[in-house]
């Protein structure tokens, strides 16, 4: 009934996890940046974000 190309479907199949792992990374190094910078620059006593 359907004609499948195994070959390509596994090359897609490939491809689509590097993809999935760069975002991951990408997700990951974003969050180390984010608690980076807040252990770096901690919000001063008496001091509001909405100020």
């Amino acid at each position: 009934m359907f004609d499948v190309d195994y070959t390509a479907l596994e090359k897609g199949l490939e491809l689509m996890g590097v993809g999935m792992l760069g975002i991951f990374t990408v997700l990951f190094l974003l969050y180390l940046t984010s608690i980076f910078l807040i252990k770096s620059f901690p919000q001063k006593e008496g001091k509001d974000i909405s100020e």
